[in-house]
C-alpha cells in the first residue's frame, strides 16, 4: 500500500477512468474502480475537486501514460463558494454501515445447503435447496426461533452432493416438499418482518431463483450480505471463510460441516462479533480472517466449490 495522496483533479478521462493529479514538479496520472465511478462523475460536474486516496503498488498504461490504481478512496469533495461539499466519504459509509447494523429490527440469519452436479456432468444443472437453516432474533439480539428442514428435490441427490455434506440418504427421508418449505418461510417472514443476514449473495440468488423455478409469487423481504458488508467496512481484497471469521471474533475453532442450521447459527455469531468490533466493544483485528484465505461456498458457487475441494 502506498503513502496517502491527496489533490485537486487537473484532467478527467471518464471513459477511461482516469484522472491526474498536478504537483509543482509532475502532472501523475490514477486509474479507479467501477464501484466508484459514479462518484467521480457527480464531482467531476463541478469545478474544483479534490480527492484522497492511497494506490496499489503496480502501474499500468492507460491513454499512454503510466497509471497508479486507487486501492481505497478515502474522499471525494469539490469548492463552492460557501465551501467545501462532499461526494463520496469512506468515514461516512463505515458510518452508514454501523447505523445499519444497530438497527432495532428482528433479523433472520439464514443458509441453504444446495444440491451439486455429478462429477463429470457436462449438461447444464440447476442447483436446488436441498436444506434451510434458520436463526431468528428479536430487536435486542435474543434468539426467539430456530427453523430447519431438509427440502425434497425434483432430481436425484448426486453422490457428490451426499459426499460434500457429509449425509446419508436416509436422512432425507422426511425431507418436506418444497411447496411446504416456501409456504414456512413465507410465514416467518410475514410473522417477524425481519432483516435477513446472509454470508454471501448466493444463497439469496438460489433462494429468489428456486421460487422463479417453482412458479410461486415472490416472498418480498429485506436481504443484506455480511459477507459484502465486511468487505466494504474493511476493503477486504480477498473474501474470508464464514468460519475464518468466526475464529477471529469469538475464538470458535471450528470446521465447517455444511449443514445449514450451524452455518446460520455461526452466521448469527459473526454477525455479533461484527456488531461489538464496529460499536468499539472488541479489540479483534479482523484482517486476522484473511491471513488464510479459504476459498468456501459462501464466496462462490457451490459447483465451483465442490470441483475446486473434490477433484
Amino acid at each position: 500500500m502506498s503513502d496517502i495522496v491527496m489533490g485537486k483533479i487537473h484532467d478527467f478521462f471518464p471513459r477511461d477512468r482516469l484522472f491526474s493529479i498536478r504537483d509543482k514538479k509532475q502532472v501523475k496520472y490514477y486509474s479507479y474502480k467501477k464501484e466508484y465511478h459514479k462518484y467521480f462523475i457527480n464531482a467531476m460536474r463541478h469545478k474544483t475537486v479534490f480527492v484522497k486516496f492511497n494506490t496499489l503498488e503496480k502501474t499500468k498504461t492507460i491513454r499512454n501514460v503510466p497509471a497508479s490504481t486507487i486501492d481505497i478512496l478515502f474522499l471525494i469533495t469539490y469548492s463552492t463558494r460557501k465551501g467545501s461539499r462532499t461526494i463520496f466519504s469512506d468515514e461516512e459509509k463505515k458510518n452508514d454501515i454501523k447505523e445499519l447494523i444497530n438497527e432495532k429490527r428482528y433479523k433472520m440469519f439464514i443458509d441453504l445447503e444446495l444440491t451439486m452436479p455429478p462429477y463429470n456432468e457436462t449438461k447444464r444443472f440447476y442447483p436446488e435447496i436441498l436444506q434451510i437453516g434458520c436463526v431468528i432474533v428479536d430487536e435486542e439480539d435474543n434468539i426467539v426461533n430456530y427453523y430447519t428442514n431438509y427440502v425434497k428435490t425434483n432430481h436425484p441427490v448426486s453422490y457428490r452432493t451426499y459426499r460434500f455434506l457429509s449425509l446419508n440418504p436416509e436422512e432425507l427421508d422426511e425431507s418436506i416438499s418444497y411447496e411446504e418449505f416456501y409456504n414456512d418461510y413465507k410465514e416467518l417472514i410475514e410473522v417477524y418482518n425481519p432483516i435477513v443476514y446472509v454470508w454471501g449473495e448466493n444463497d439469496i440468488h438460489a433462494l429468489n431463483n428456486s421460487i422463479k423455478y417453482h412458479s410461486l409469487p415472490e416472498i418480498k423481504a429485506t436481504y443484506r450480505d455480511l459477507l459484502g458488508i465486511h468487505t466494504d467496512y474493511f476493503h477486504f481484497k480477498s473474501f474470508p471463510g464464514l468460519f475464518s471469521a468466526l475464529k477471529v471474533y469469538k475464538n470458535i475453532n471450528a470446521t465447517q460441516v455444511h449443514h445449514a442450521l450451524t452455518d446460520a447459527q455461526a452466521t448469527k455469531e459473526v454477525f455479533d462479533g461484527f456488531k461489538a468490533y464496529i460499536n468499539g466493544e472488541s479489540t479483534i483485528n479482523p484482517y486476522d480472517m484473511i491471513k488464510q484465505v479459504e476459498v468456501s461456498d459462501e464466496t462462490v458457487t457451490e459447483t465451483s466449490n465442490i470441483t475446486n475441494q473434490d477433484e
